[in-house]
């Protein structure tokens, strides 16, 4: 039995998103969304990789995203020079 994609991440794990493992590791692009499995693409020394995952074990990659760019002007509040 698998288990369909929770109505909650359909809009982060979509075809053409960035993902990475909820445990780390290298950014993967999403592929094919396949129920509950998602399949990623990545590169690994110049290699292209592929890979079923379940969805539960990823998580939407933002890093170097436009998204990250904009916040990280609000992540670090500005000290005055010494």
């Amino acid at each position: 039995m698998s288990a369909q994609l929770p109505e909650h991440l359909q809009p982060e794990i979509a075809e053409g998103a960035t993902v990475q493992l909820r445990s780390g590791g290298q950014a993967m692009t999403i592929e094919e969304v396949n129920g509950g499995h998602v399949v990623c693409v990545w590169f690994d020394k110049g290699q292209v990789r592929r890979e079923a995952f379940p969805v539960h074990v990823l998580k939407r990659n933002t890093e170097g995203t436009d998204l990250t760019i904009i916040m990280q002007g609000f992540d670090t509040p500005e000290s005055p020079d010494a």
